[in-house]
């Protein structure tokens, strides 16, 4: 393929950089997909309203984002921004059903579970052959597992729950972060703050997620659900205090099939805010689940 000034082969270009940045024997994959997102971005510099190349970019981000190990999570709003515009480029086309399948999947990365659903649900419709299905239920099992054992506190009694609260190691907080609870945590990222738990119980459906998915208890005794991004399944243990630096709490609420989902939540987007045992854990690299066409 020639690059030239031809947004069809600037298109092709990209997919086939991602491809290779895939293979088992690339030697510098984030270099492959940068020249991905390169070439995409000269597409749409040559033709603003093809819908193509603007799709084209949107999975080049979300390729970006697994391959720098899933952790900066600005790559996933780029990649949002490329989905959607190319959503409005559009028009009267006939919708693409991998566009909404992808950007399901985006929704879903960033725990907007309401949007990830619809996504999925729409590209089902679209072209039932795509395993959106598989996608829903997944994370509605997750989600039922995580609203149900908050609500029921870990499904312990409360002499259990206090005693494990009350094991939770808070001398491991950096002398430079303030010790919070989740109930002193803000709404969005806590700068210098710093919350100390305990895991309850692993609800994450595979052990290789994105993210992982816990049920957790803080030393004050409060349940709340825990998803770790950029940490492997082996780096966290059921028996260790876990302290997390610039926790960020979100409230996740849902509502699908007449059922509501709702819980608190904390997200670490980066490994380097997770200390387990008074430890840094590493950063682990995950591979995107995407829809294979036009990938």
């Amino acid at each position: 393929l020639r690059k030239g000034n031809n947004k069809e082969s600037l298109q092709q270009l990209s997919m086939l950089k991602r491809t290779m940045a895939k293979a088992p024997e690339a030697k510098d994959p984030k270099q492959l997909v940068e020249e991905s997102i390169q070439h995409a971005k000269d597409a749409v510099m040559l033709d603003m309203n093809d819908y193509f190349s603007w799709y084209v970019l949107g999975n080049a981000y979300m390729n970006l984002h697994f391959t720098l190990g899933a952790t900066d999570h600005a790559h996933l709003h780029s990649a949002m921004k490329a989905y959607s515009n190319a959503e409005k480029k559009a028009g009267t086309k006939p919708p693409n059903p991998d566009l909404h399948f992808n950007r399901a999947m985006v929704y879903r990365f960033l725990e907007e579970y309401q949007q990830a659903l619809e996504g999925f649900a729409q590209s089902g419709r679209i072209d039932p052959s795509l395993p959106w299905k598989g996608e829903a239920e997944r994370m509605l099992t997750e989600l039922s597992r995580l609203h149900s054992s908050i609500q029921s506190k870990g499904f312990l009694k409360k002499k259990k729950l206090d005693m494990i609260a009350s094991s939770v190691v808070t001398r491991d907080v950096p002398s430079d972060f303030e010790l919070k609870g989740l109930n002193e945590l803000e709404d969005g990222s806590n700068t210098k703050g710093a919350l100390t738990c305990r895991l309850l119980q692993e609800v994450s459906t595979d052990s290789m997620a994105v993210p992982l998915k816990y049920v957790a208890v803080d030393h004050q005794g409060t349940c709340f659900g825990l998803s770790l991004f950029g940490t492997s399944h082996d780096a966290v243990r059921m028996n260790s205090s876990i302290t997390i630096l610039n926790p960020l709490r979100q409230l996740i609420q849902c509502t699908w099939r007449q059922k509501d989902y709702r819980y608190l939540n904390v997200r670490v987007e980066n490994a380097r805010h997770l200390l387990v045992g008074g430890n840094p854990v590493s950063s682990f690299s995950s591979a995107p689940k995407l829809a294979t066409t036009n990938l």
